[in-house]
């Protein structure tokens, strides 16, 4: 009995606390809410005002919206506009070619505002139309322009090579398969009957060079030399390629073929600094023939001859009665199945205060050959760019140098592609063990070594500077004396040794007597 009492009091106990609790949170909720103006609150008004922009003229149809909400009005046609907003608020006004501006209420009641135009991507770039800039959205002729960026990484001898596939209007077709040969350009089209009268005028920071390819007498003599090969491809700014007849018009009959404008690049007034740059790769020949062995090109060899009727003699099939039957050789890969090098290095410091900047570069490149043979091409290149500004602004001075010289070491007069398609599989050797050309395999069939001038050699040396001073003097605020010299030279220098090695010491029909050597340089 005294369990049961217990519980019943524990049990009246909760039930009391339980209902004290119920009572005290119902009385809580039922609290009115203190409506009373305890904390301040904005006060509505009326806010008008006029947009324009820097020069005072109007703007209409300018959005003005009150930030973090929905609600915005539009400028009329003469630039006002109204709008109710609380008195602490933000309006944000916006309208295309200006940049964003918003502006605090703070109470007022009336608010003009002044936009300011935002330099677009088209205000940002300039081009260099020859004598003069223009910014991209005022050009009227057609100019195209190519950066430093798309030039100076490419594993590339001249710079007109950058060019290709850039721009329209532009075709470029390589010389051959050897470095230094100049490319055939054409920019909107051939002109002229003569080849001469079809060449682009070039212009190196103003000044004209010489477009047409420089004379070979080696394995460069088809397409002749390109005169830009020289140019340091990590020191040009910029190439302009002017197109049509507006363009082009300030330069006369001399730019009837278009115009093509490089720009080096200029010191940066800051803190001197030094920059090296390098790569390296290697190229090979990606995409070969397939071509029959000895057996599959026997075969249809011997049916040839049944099909037409013949009988094989020494003369007409030394293949099939003179020359090994088992002999197999892939002349692809012997011809031009070499891995040739690529390697530059460019070496550049700049810099500069208010008054003067300056730049001072040299570069170093090299290429090698995938053909048969210890062929390869180098060039050396400097470049120098000067200016300097006077205190009072009102004297600069613009000095730059460029210059570069290349040596282009080949075989002096053989053709190391075409011959390949001409062999068959089972040709005798071209080499002896002594490293001397074979002559008696091929003699036996009346023919020539196919190398045969072997090891005739060239060594082509070409330079070439281009300098430029420009002197502009402010006379007063709308009148400026602005002059410029330029100063070009370029030369070239060959060297062809013709040792009687590389031809057959029993043919009666050599260019030299068999006892001698030949040396002829040219320049």
């Amino acid at each position: 009995m005294k369990n049961n009492s217990s519980n019943r009091v524990r049990l009246l106990i909760v039930f009391l606390l339980i209902l004290v609790t119920a009572l005290y949170t119902c009385e809580t909720w039922a609290t009115p809410i203190n409506t009373s103006n305890d904390f301040p609150t904005a006060i509505q008004q009326s806010v008008s005002g006029t947009v324009q922009d820097s020069e005072g003229i109007p703007i209409p149809g300018v959005h003005i919206l009150v930030k973090g909400t929905k609600q915005g009005t539009f400028t009329d046609s003469n630039g006002h506009f109204s709008v109710s907003t609380s008195s602490n608020s933000v309006l944000v006004f916006s309208f295309m070619g200006f940049t964003t501006q918003e502006v605090a209420i703070n109470s007022r009641t009336s608010i003009n505002v002044t936009l300011v135009e935002s330099a677009t991507e088209l205000d940002a770039v300039t081009v260099n139309a020859g004598y003069y800039t223009v910014k991209e959205r005022e050009r009227t002729g057609s100019i195209s322009k190519v950066s430093s960026k798309e030039i100076e990484l490419q594993p590339i001898v001249s710079p007109l090579q950058a060019l290709q596939g850039r721009i329209a209007g532009i075709e470029i077709t390589p010389g051959g398969d050897q470095p230094g040969m100049a490319s055939t350009i054409r920019i909107r089209g051939q002109n002229s009957l003569r080849t001469a009268g079809n060449f682009p005028l070039y212009l190196i920071d103003g000044v004209p060079i010489n477009p047409i390819p420089i004379e070979s007498n080696t394995l460069l003599s088809t397409t002749g030399i390109d005169p830009l090969n020289t140019l340091n491809l990590s020191n040009i700014e910029s190439i302009e390629v002017l197109k049509d007849a507006d363009a082009t018009a300030i330069y006369g009959s001399r730019g009837a073929n278009g115009v093509i404008l490089i720009s080096t690049k200029k010191g940066i007034k800051k803190k001197t600094q030094v920059e090296v740059r390098t790569y390296s790769g290697i190229s090979k020949v990606p995409n070969k023939l397939g071509l029959l062995n000895t057996k599959e090109y026997l075969k249809i060899r011997q049916i040839a001859f049944e099909n037409d009727g013949l009988i094989p003699n020494d003369s007409n099939a030394p293949d099939l009665l003179l020359w090994d039957q088992n002999r197999n050789t892939d002349w692809q890969n012997f011809f031009f199945g070499k891995t040739s090098s690529v390697s530059d290095i460019n070496i550049v410091t700049y810099g500069g205060n208010e008054s003067t900047s300056f730049r001072i570069g040299g570069s170093y490149h090299q290429q090698g050959s995938v053909y048969i043979g210890d062929f390869n091409y180098n060039k050396l290149t400097f470049g120098l760019n000067l200016n300097n500004l006077s205190q009072n602004d009102k004297l600069s001075v613009n000095l730059s140098l460029n210059y570069g010289v290349d040596y282009n070491n080949l075989s002096g007069n053989t053709n190391l592609s075409s011959n390949v398609f001409r062999l068959t599989p089972n040709a005798p050797e071209i080499f002896n063990e002594d490293g001397s050309l074979h002559w008696m395999g091929w003699s036996l069939a009346g023919l020539d070594n196919p190398l045969q001038g072997y090891f005739n050699f060239s060594t082509t040396q070409n330079s070439n500077i281009v300098s430029q001073l420009g002197i502009s003097r402010k006379l007063n605020s709308k009148l400026h004396f602005k002059t410029n010299f330029g100063y070009t030279k370029t030369t070239s220098q060959e060297l062809v040794k013709i040792p009687k090695k590389s031809y057959n010491p029993y043919n009666q029909k050599l260019p030299f007597p068999i006892a001698f050597d030949y040396m002829g340089c040219y320049q």
